[in-house]
């Protein structure tokens, strides 16, 4: 059951990066995940945009507690990630 939870939130984020990113009117040239770890895994998350590259990590447990709808520690990194991006 874990794991069910921790590909849906990595879903549940990967979605949120691109809500916030179209209603900042920000369109990215890419957007990669790149899974960390063997047992637990985390992901960073990496934003090329704008001529810019920006990167945030997600520890397993912010992911999986994601799997439902994003909780407010990931909301909060999608935010500072997508920050960098702005004007």
């Amino acid at each position: 059951m874990q794991e069910v939870h921790y590909l849906k939130g990595l879903a549940t984020i990967r979605g949120e990066i691109d809500r916030v990113l179209a209603d900042r009117g920000i369109t990215a040239d890419s957007i990669a995940v790149t899974e960390d770890g063997v047992e637990l895994p985390g992901a960073t998350f990496t934003i090329n945009a704008n001529g810019k590259e920006q990167g945030q990590a997600f520890t397993y447990s912010e992911i999986e507690d994601s799997g439902e709808a994003i909780d407010a520690p990931a909301a909060t990194k999608v935010r500072m990630l997508v920050s960098h991006f702005l004007g």
